[in-house]
């Protein structure tokens, strides 16, 4: 994981919903906390951010890239200072294979790819049912 020296953070929400049968809804969320503008080069069209979901041991157990190749694309994003993006998707609780995923707690992790490198937000728990 590489950190950015620019003042960038980066947080990952996701909702488990209370159904086994519900997805989970994942937004990577980037912000500019400097005081000044800054330029983002961020990849792929649309921009290839990912979410990834491991098991406690670190085992991955689905990646939303997965599979998937991501032009490289460069686009330049201005962002204010104070000023957010936000990346969605939607995780349907089974694995990079297609099989189910059993209730337990997991990790989630989002990743920007940025000119500068990757990107990566602090690890959020997710508890399935």
């Amino acid at each position: 994981m590489r950190r950015s020296s620019r003042p960038l953070v980066l947080d990952l929400d996701a909702d488990s919903g209370d159904s086994p049968d519900e997805p989970v809804r994942m937004t990577l969320h980037v912000r500019n906390t400097g005081a000044t503008p800054i330029s983002l080069g961020l990849t792929g069209h649309p921009v290839a951010f990912d979410l990834v979901v491991s098991r406690a041991d670190g085992t991955e157990v689905w990646r939303r890239l997965h599979g998937s190749v991501a032009p490289l694309v460069l686009r330049l994003v201005r962002l204010e200072a104070g000023q957010g993006l936000e990346f969605s998707d939607i995780w349907n609780r089974k694995d990079n294979w297609g099989r189910r995923t059993p209730p337990g707690s997991y990790i989630a992790r989002g990743v920007l790819p940025t000119e500068d490198g990757l990107l990566t937000s602090p690890p959020r728990t997710l508890t399935l049912r």
